[in-house]
């Protein structure tokens, strides 16, 4: 069994878990699911344990709960998805320093060399990012 973790219950983990839930019942392949098989792991072999988010509307309802309030606005594709853990309060809210992200994602390109290009000569001002 994995126990995870939910840290943020937005969007992305309300996708998350919808998915957990419909391809633990429904094992289907090649249906919006690159692999249901990893290494003998499968979605039903894991587990939510806990979630934790910074919204007081999301903070002491079911994961089931939170995944569908506000402001989240991911459709329901799969309603039939068990409570969950109880939604912790997460300490603080951390603004992240997008300079810092443009310098490690610059220095993975280097280090990766993706798709054959030279990437070493480029500077953090010459990539472009939007939001």
């Amino acid at each position: 069994m994995i126990k995870v973790c939910i840290v943020g219950v937005g969007n992305c983990a309300s996708s998350l878990y919808q998915g957990l839930h419909y391809y633990s019942i429904n094992n289907v392949e090649n249906e919006g699911i690159m692999s249901i098989d990893i290494g003998g792991y499968k979605p039903e072999h894991i587990q939510v344990v806990a979630a934790i988010d910074v919204d007081k509307r999301k903070v002491g309802k079911t994961l089931k709960n939170a995944i569908f309030s506000k402001p989240n606005c991911t459709p329901v594709l799969y309603g039939d998805v068990q409570d969950g853990p109880i939604v912790s309060m997460g300490k603080e809210k951390i603004k992240v320093n997008t300079l810092c992200y443009r310098k490690m994602f610059l220095n993975e390109l280097i280090k990766l060399s993706l798709f054959g290009k030279n990437f070493s000569k480029l500077s953090a001002s010459e990539i472009t990012y939007t939001s």
